[in-house]
């Protein structure tokens, strides 16, 4: 058994509309949301990012219409750089939102991952995170997650768990997300893994993660200057509660 691996998740082709709340989200969308070409571009070049900069498995999981046999830059990408490809089919409840969609593949890949390696970290496809690095290496067992409290959601752009951890406490939990009833994913993990029960097994990652700008598509908070004076602040913050126990952001 390999140790770790990093999923990657996508959907080229978008498969729902958005719900409402983008505000939780690390990046901000643009335009690029509904459009299938700025989308592909994107992911390719994310991917080949992580390709040149990440030392495990890379695994793609994508679950839309999106024919990559005749793109051969991705082919490119599965062949040559040693990306897996792992292909879902349009989920049957895609009214239910992104993060139901996002975490039905997950579901389905810890299944057929279980006893090949012992943890991942979860990527979203479209971000670039510096020190991704950095947050594969800092895994241990259980989840490292990032919980914000005044939100009282879970970020789930990019997390770090454990296998078995997964599958014991984790597996299933998209059904109960519906964006249309504001059951987002995001508060649906929240719900899951705040409060003593899980102290011990869900942490807070060491380190902020570092989402590099979507420069391409204007404007973006993680590159301007209150995002790189935040950050800092955040590391101190992380170490400050640590040492208390806690696992749950404040600011």
């Amino acid at each position: 058994m390999s140790d770790k691996c990093v999923v990657v998740t996508g959907t080229i082709v978008p498969n729902v509309l958005m719900h409402g709340h983008e505000k939780l989200n690390v990046a901000i969308r643009h335009s690029e949301y509904e459009d299938v070409v700025v989308r592909r571009q994107r992911y390719l070049e994310t991917l080949s990012w992580y390709a040149s900069g990440i030392n495990a498995p890379i695994y793609f999981l994508e679950n839309s219409n999106y024919d990559f046999s005749k793109d051969s830059e991705f082919q490119d990408l599965f062949r040559v750089r040693g990306i897996t490809l792992v292909k879902y089919p349009k989920s049957p409840s895609p009214e239910k939102g992104k993060g139901f969609q996002e975490f039905e593949m997950i579901d389905a890949f810890v299944k057929s991952v279980s006893g090949r390696h012992r943890a991942f970290l979860k990527l979203s496809g479209r971000y670039q995170y510096r020190n991704a690095q950095s947050l594969l290496d800092a895994g241990g067992d259980g989840l490292f997650i990032d919980m914000l409290r005044r939100w009282r959601v879970a970020v789930t752009s990019v997390f770090f768990t454990a296998v078995d951890f997964y599958e014991a406490h984790l597996s299933g939990l998209y059904l109960e997300a519906d964006d249309r009833q504001g059951a987002w994913i995001e508060k649906m993990l929240y719900q899951k893994l705040s409060g003593k029960a899980f102290k011990k097994n869900v942490q807070l990652f060491p380190e902020e993660p570092y989402l590099i700008p979507l420069a391409q598509f204007g404007a973006n908070t993680a590159g301007s200057f209150d995002a790189r004076l935040k950050r800092p602040l955040r590391n101190v913050e992380r170490a400050i509660l640590k040492s208390f126990g806690v696992n749950e952001l404040y600011l």
